[in-house]
């Protein structure tokens, strides 16, 4: 089933480092509903957004054991490049807390933060340290470590003075 974006969809775009599309939903029943995938490519291709496109992330802001109106921000992001819903995005996060604030849809978050929630299960932490700056925070696991020779790829190393 495809998604045709409709006359009037209100979104906002905010760039966090890379373009975002934030676009609000009233409910958790209608986030978890929503065909991600289908949304998301119809709006990442927008030509409003051409000719690079952007991410887009769907959310709601709602207490998450009532579902109701709250200071619990729930996204799920469809990423350009991936062309499907990824698990969990820092910049997608942050995009989606900077666009509420500005519209007012959150009390000022403080350098503590705000929860977020991702549809992959992690909780992210959005704060403020400043006007336009974000803190971002959340549990780090080390999956792999490796080197890179630089030499191997025809660079050259770096010099000390």
């Amino acid at each position: 089933a495809g998604f045709a974006v409709p006359a009037g969809f209100a979104c906002h775009y905010v760039n966090t480092g890379v373009p975002h599309v934030v676009h609000f939903v009233q409910s958790l029943k209608e986030l978890h509903e929503l065909d991600v995938r289908a949304a998301g490519a119809a709006v990442r291709r927008h030509p409003r957004f051409a000719p690079k496109g952007a991410n887009v992330d769907f959310v709601c802001i709602c207490d998450a054991a009532a579902g109701t109106a709250g200071n619990v921000v729930h996204v799920r992001t469809y990423e350009r490049g991936v062309e499907d819903e990824t698990l969990a995005c820092g910049t997608g996060a942050t995009a989606a807390v900077a666009v509420a604030l500005a519209l007012g849809l959150l009390r000022d978050v403080g350098t503590d933060g705000v929860p977020v929630l991702t549809s992959g299960g992690e909780q992210l932490r959005i704060g403020r340290a400043g006007e336009h700056t974000f803190t971002l925070s959340g549990a780090v696991t080390l999956i792999a470590e490796g080197r890179l020779y630089l030499q191997g790829l025809g660079l050259a190393l770096p010099t000390t003075s």
